[in-house]
């Protein structure tokens, strides 16, 4: 609502109200949740498909099939692109450029309740800041895989690969030796340069 009807920039809103929930959740929470109990815990530790594969990672799998059919096929999409590209054009054409924004969060704030309760399940506790950082770290992946900061392209697959290549330079940082602090830097530094290819496809078309 406040990116719709107040026309609020979405960073903007975002980051706001994130800061507003994580200081609700500390007042109410006061802390962690401990001895969180066998049944909630189990998806992170203890459910397997084929005895090794985390069932996590099927859960990822299918929110990804559901995904990649969704934006190929469905109406929706085709709107999300059009707004993305142009939202005076789309609303022109007929589109409701506000409807269809909320019902695009919606369904994030859905698929994001998922990631977090499958983050929950990987502890034996809950903390306040559970999460805390990992915003740059969606950022990046979404950026690297191709998404314009400006709109109206993107991939599902690319964001998929570009989470497996994030993912994989925290460890080789350490693998190396290398102060891990350095991971920051480096995850800035590839969301900088993937803007900057965008930017410059962008001047190009």
């Amino acid at each position: 609502m406040f990116v719709t009807k107040l026309k609020i920039p979405s960073i903007v809103a975002t980051l706001a109200t994130t800061q507003i929930f994580s200081g609700a959740i500390q007042i109410i929470f006061k802390g962690s949740i401990y001895h969180l109990p066998p049944s909630f815990t189990y998806l992170g530790f203890n459910a397997k498909i084929l005895i090794f594969i985390p069932l996590s990672v099927l859960i990822m799998l299918v929110i990804t099939i559901i995904s990649l059919i969704f934006m190929k096929y469905s109406r929706f999409s085709k709107k999300l692109y059009a707004i993305g590209n142009n939202p005076n054009g789309a609303r022109l054409a007929g589109i409701n450029v506000d409807a269809t924004i909320i019902i695009t969060y919606i369904i994030a704030v859905a698929l994001f309740g998922i990631a977090a309760t499958i983050i929950a399940t990987l502890s034996q506790r809950v903390t306040t800041t559970m999460g805390t950082g990992l915003e740059m770290t969606f950022i990046a992946a979404v950026v690297l895989g191709g998404t314009s900061t400006s709109g109206g392209t993107g991939k599902i697959l690319g964001s998929i690969i570009a989470t497996i290549i994030l993912s994989i330079i925290s460890p080789a940082i350490n693998y190396m030796g290398i102060n891990p602090d350095w991971s920051d830097a480096i995850m800035g530094s590839i969301i900088l340069a993937s803007v900057i290819i965008s930017a410059f496809k962008f001047i190009k078309k």
